[in-house]
């Protein structure tokens, strides 16, 4: 996802007991009361709209609530909007997906001419993604030019060859909506209004910057509780086509409802967007714009969006025409498993399977057992850890857990999923309930029995 931050992977609801009696609703209120200023979310069921409803903050220093037409950033959720743009140019015969993205932009670095417009979409295209370097953070307050933007990703060698492997890539996407520009003859915004937004009823949804007058525009924080504050400002020039929309439920729920249909695209053209995709090394694939998932049986059609201040999420399961959306303003919140836990409620059916194995070494888990509990907690017990993880907690994180997790998540599950030896380090893997999150978490034990490695991940 665009410029989301590694915390906002971590962060999940606090299990406290609250008295709302609608599940969806005591969900979304849990999250709110665990740190996220604002939380917006649509839900469409049977192919209509089920639920439009905000929680919260749009903007806590005015006390503003957040309503269905609070506008939030929806970062990389853009991707899904230029893929579509880059397929009606396909249709027209503007556009070849297996040309050179150097037919349309002659212009761009020699070590990027060859990738094609295909790889582009998917993420093959093996140029380097800007955001992945540290020449544009240090840029990111700074206005943004095609140029400039250029530079910094060309700056450093492709690191794969084009279409080798799947590497999610914001430079990309960036240099699509360059195309659509060209080729169009257009801003990408007219585009975007006239060939996506008027055919489907998206009135409020437009490209942002920060000088125009947005009605309902949701201000976007970091950091939860006392230490809440305004995200850090970035020039919205820099996303670019990669992430630059604001948008509300409301709209996203027509957007929701629009996918599929001849409004905006021939049968063939959705079906070439959301099939046959690249592996991403996660157990999914990804087509044009979408992660293409499947749990259980069911096909999750999904994507993500992160920019400083804000997180956003929406996934479709086509078979049950259901789709949900969730916009908010933090980066510290988790939009993905609120979305999935949102439409389990519904769709139960979408609830993974967790394949436990036999524990070789019980006692391992039993002990890696109570330390997670004693860090949830915010107790961490230097003389559990080794080094490089050590010194990454030591002496300043040793809280972090608690802080990520919520100050009253507990455990109440944990399932082994892999166990597995290589030299003289042991890798387990397991799947946890805290709180009303399912996370997949994974230790690296070293022959001491020490912690030297922790990863924390939505399963």
């Amino acid at each position: 996802m665009l410029f989301m931050r590694l915390a906002a992977s971590l962060v999940a609801l606090s299990l406290c007991a609250l008295p709302w009696a609608d599940p969806v609703d005591d969900l979304v209120n849990r999250a709110v009361a665990a740190g996220t200023p604002g939380i917006a979310i649509a839900v469409i069921k049977d192919s209509k709209i089920e639920r439009l409803k905000g929680y919260g903050f749009a903007d806590v220093e005015n006390r503003v609530k957040a309503t269905p037409d609070s506008m939030f950033q929806i970062g990389s959720v853009t991707k899904q909007f230029t893929a579509t743009l880059i397929m009606m140019l396909v249709e027209e015969g503007k556009v070849v997906l297996d040309a050179p993205i150097s037919t349309y932009l002659p212009d761009l670095p020699e070590t990027w001419q060859a990738a094609t417009v295909r790889q582009m979409l998917n993420h093959t295209s093996g140029i380097p993604s800007y955001t992945g370097l540290p020449a544009f953070w240090d840029k990111m307050a700074t206005p943004g030019t095609d140029k400039a933007l250029i530079e910094i990703a060309a700056a450093v060698p492709n690191p794969y060859k084009h279409g080798e492997k799947w590497s999610y890539n914001n430079t990309a996407y960036y240099l699509l909506g360059m195309l659509v520009e060209k080729v169009a003859g257009k801003p990408f915004e007219t585009m975007l209004r006239e060939r996506i937004c008027s055919p489907v009823g998206m009135a409020s949804t437009r490209v942002n910057t920060w000088r125009a007058i947005i009605p309902h525009r949701a201000r976007g924080y970091e950091g939860t509780g006392a230490n809440l504050r305004n995200a850090a400002y970035l020039d919205m020039a820099w996303p670019g086509a990669g992430g630059h929309m604001v948008s509300n439920v409301r709209d996203l729920a027509s957007w929701l409802l629009a996918q599929g249909s001849a409004k905006l695209l021939k049968p063939t053209s959705w079906t070439t967007m959301t099939s046959n995709g690249i592996p991403t090394g996660d157990g999914d694939t990804y087509g044009f714009g979408w992660n293409l998932n499947k749990i259980n049986v069911l096909e999750v059609i999904e994507h993500g969006g992160g920019i400083p201040g804000f997180g956003s999420y929406v996934l479709r399961v086509p078979d049950k025409k259901f789709a949900v959306a969730v916009l908010t303003n933090s980066d510290d919140a988790n939009p993905k498993a609120l979305a999935y836990r949102i439409a389990e409620h519904f769709h139960g059916d979408l609830k993974p399977k967790i394949q436990a194995i036999p524990d070789p070494s019980p006692d391992l888990t039993k002990r890696l057992k109570a330390i997670l509990e004693e860090a949830l907690k915010g107790n961490m017990n230097e003389a559990d850890f080794g080094d490089p993880l050590k010194s990454r907690i030591f002496p300043n994180n040793a809280d972090m857990l608690r802080q990520m997790l919520g100050a009253n998540a507990k455990l109440s599950s944990l399932a082994l999923v892999v166990a597995q030896k290589t030299g003289q380090t042991e890798m387990r893997q397991y799947v946890a309930m805290i709180g009303d999150y399912r996370l997949k978490l994974t230790f690296q034990v070293d022959e001491g029995g020490k912690i030297v490695g922790m990863l924390v991940q939505n399963d």
